[in-house]
């Protein structure tokens, strides 16, 4: 699904549902990014843990060409609350999406 016409939008998700939102749009055949950090959080107990979280909590990326009648699909996903921009998606750069790759 990549041509020219597919731009990266924001999606945004409930709650601890970014991995099943992006796993169920993959399915779908869009590519998808969610940039994710490694963190130490210290448990109850006093011990360190390594953990994974969203950089972006509730948001991930999506490619979809806007003009084609399939994307309205991935607003169907449970997972999904919606994407930014609402009736009419708006666009993030590519810029951006390249630099949080990169980063991550």
């Amino acid at each position: 699904m990549s041509d020219n016409q597919e731009q990266w939008f924001v999606f945004y998700t409930h709650a601890r549902a970014e991995k099943a939102a992006g796993e169920a749009i993959s399915d779908l055949g869009f590519p998808v990014f969610i940039p994710w950090e490694k963190r130490i959080r210290c448990l109850p107990n006093g011990k360190p843990k390594r953990i994974e979280s969203p950089q972006f909590p509730r948001y991930g990326f999506v490619q979809f060409d806007p003009n084609a009648s399939i994307w309205p699909k991935i607003l169907q996903i449970k997972e999904i609350i919606g994407i930014l921009g609402a009736s009419t998606p708006v666009p993030v750069s590519s810029f951006c999406i390249n630099a949080l790759q990169l980063a991550a």
